[in-house]
């Protein structure tokens, strides 16, 4: 039962339909995510609130992608390359948001995940956990 709940959390979660309107359930928009990550690549002091902002969001998105695939052993959307930084993480996904501007008012968490799944795609033959 267990683990039936965290697979709905899952497929609610990496739902890649970007036309879903935006809710109470979701924190934040894409809007909201560009605006605080062009403040993070632009300060020499990553302490400003809204670059801790942004690149926390991002750090969280990925960790929670990454504990379901390895507590539920779901298919990973994403396949980061060994040593990714965090720095180059905010550059993926403000590129993204530039390059897909019809798409900012969706939920930024499905924005950063189609981000990474455009950048970072795993190799055809990854298997699953």
């Amino acid at each position: 039962m267990k683990k039936l709940f965290f697979l709905l959390v899952a497929f609610s979660l990496f739902r890649t339909s970007p036309a879903v309107a935006v809710n109470a359930s979701y924190f934040k928009t894409g809007n909201e995510l560009l605006n605080e990550c062009k403040e993070f690549l632009k300060l020499e002091d990553k302490t400003d609130m809204s670059a801790g902002n942004c690149i926390g969001f991002i750090e969280g998105a990925t960790d929670i992608h990454n504990t379901l695939v390895d507590s539920l052993y779901i298919k990973p959307i994403y396949c980061f390359p060994q040593n990714v930084q965090s720095g180059q993480l905010v550059r993926v996904v403000l590129k993204y948001l530039v390059e897909y501007p019809e798409l900012l008012n969706a939920p930024a968490s499905h924005l950063v995940l189609n981000s990474f799944k455009e950048a970072f795609p795993c190799p055809e033959s990854q298997p699953s956990k």
